[in-house]
């Protein structure tokens, strides 16, 4: 994909991005209410997409993710009430291996799917994944000595098994939970943002911006946990412009996310 820039076309991805931020709103309204946002959003999101269109179907490809965010949401509602353990990784994967599946079959967006490859894995790009492994695992426990937040709610994800099967659903929790987060931000979103702007910075300073945002209620969450998440989001960002590939930054977010698990493990023995 090109990478000139485009300033017209930056507030359509941005807006179509914003639908990643609807689970924190959606209480808000009434049910009648969240029929009427629903279709206001979808024909803004069609309207501003009339632009995009006309400069062609790779241009259109990365934000194709979030159409299908969000016309699934009602499918993504649904799931978190019949699912008894529920983490945004479940929530997003068939919404995500549904524009997948979309762009790889339909020939002309075939093309848009530049982001996803393996990238360049040396020595510097090891050294940076170990260094920002170590620095998030640090973080984060440092995070829940020094706020002490309550996390009850997520401790009632951890399903009642038995320690092996734990640490097998552990692990599944970190892969499809990075999988999904990385093709959203270091994915789909990224490859939109570096086909409308050029220095390479300013992707990394949105997407990491965004990565911060949607953490709001996350772990970390809060101010702080935004914060915290908006730097890890600046190395990820670093690390995929650096390696030129998703696999450096999935296995960070990865090896983060086995310590979240390791830590609410911990806690809820405790």
């Amino acid at each position: 994909m090109e990478t000139k820039t485009d300033i017209g076309a930056v507030p359509t991805i941005l807006i179509c991005a914003c639908v990643l931020f609807f689970p924190f709103l959606w209480g808000l309204f009434s049910k009648a209410g969240r029929v009427t946002v629903y279709l206001s959003v979808l024909l803004l999101i069609a309207a501003l997409h009339v632009p995009l269109m006309r400069k062609g179907f790779l241009r259109l490809g990365p934000v194709l993710l979030f159409d299908i965010i969000y016309l699934l949401y009602p499918y993504c509602l649904w799931q978190a009430q019949a699912l008894p353990y529920t983490f945004p990784g479940i929530l997003y994967a068939v919404p995500v291996l549904a524009y997948l599946v979309i762009v790889l079959v339909v020939r002309p967006l075939r093309g848009s799917v530049t982001w996803l490859s393996v990238g360049r894995i040396d020595a510097v790009t090891v050294s940076l994944v170990l260094t920002v492994s170590c620095l998030s695992a640090v973080g984060l426990i440092g995070w829940v000595a020094a706020t002490r937040p309550d996390l009850d709610e997520f401790l009632s994800f951890l399903p009642p098994y038995p320690p092996l099967l734990l640490a097998l659903g552990g692990l599944i929790f970190a892969l499809s939970n990075g999988v999904v987060e990385e093709l959203i931000f270091r994915g789909a979103l990224w490859d939109a943002l570096r086909g409308t702007l050029r220095p390479v910075i300013a992707t990394v300073l949105v997407q990491a911006a965004l990565f911060g945002l949607w953490h709001w209620k996350g772990f970390p969450g809060g101010p702080t946990g935004i914060a915290l998440v908006f730097v890890w989001g600046l190395f990820l960002g670093w690390i995929r412009s650096r390696s030129k590939g998703m696999l450096a930054p999935f296995i960070c977010h990865v090896c983060a996310d086995l310590t979240i698990f390791s830590i609410l493990s911990i806690l809820a023995r405790r």
